[in-house]
């Protein structure tokens, strides 16, 4: 998309969008002329029900944008970073030595799937229990910022089930994200 200029006209979604870095830029500092409030993905809050409730960081506008960052911001001080990043660290190192003894692994359910579920929901202080449904969470929530097509309807078919049994992920959905040291 990048390639096909600065601004680029997406017929089938009857949207203009922008992929270079500078366009990317401009549109995010400008708040007042593309709105986060209304949603970021291809939805709008305000002509269809959010899947979810919107998120206090992600889907506000100054002033309550500014508030919720100023708390988030306290939270995320630097030191309280400076803990998580050295977990985070720890925990990566500990997982590779793992895998590189093993000599050959499957990359994605090893790796790609295994350090994010111990470091993200430690970071955010969830319980231990049934972390392996934040992937299906992740990845309903990611498909969410594109089309409803069949690839949406797919993930949400998929965590639609855990959602009712969960009260971590309900919980989750709620929150503004928060980081934790532990």
């Amino acid at each position: 998309m990048r390639e096909a200029g600065p601004i680029v006209w997406l017929n089938s979604y009857g949207l203009w969008a922008v992929a270079r870095h500078d366009e990317v830029r401009a549109a995010l500092h400008d708040w007042e002329n593309f709105i986060s409030s209304a949603g970021v993905g291809l939805a709008n809050f305000r002509t269809e029900k959010p899947f979810r409730p919107p998120s206090l960081i992600l889907e506000a506008d100054p002033p309550q944008h500014t508030r919720s960052r100023t708390i988030l911001s306290r939270i995320r001080s630097p030191k309280v970073m400076k803990e998580v990043r050295e977990e985070f660290q720890k925990q990566a190192e500990a997982l590779i030595d793992r895998l590189v003894e093993k000599g050959e692994i499957d990359a994605v359910k090893e790796l790609g799937e295994v350090y994010p579920l111990r470091v993200f929901p430690d970071a955010l202080g969830l319980a231990d229990t049934e972390r392996e449904n934040l992937l299906l969470y992740g990845n309903m929530v990611f498909n969410a910022f594109g089309p409803r097509n069949k690839v949406f309807m797919d993930a949400v078919e998929r965590y639609e089930p855990v959602r009712r049994l969960n009260n971590t992920l309900r919980a989750l959905e709620s929150l503004p994200v928060r980081l934790i040291p532990h």
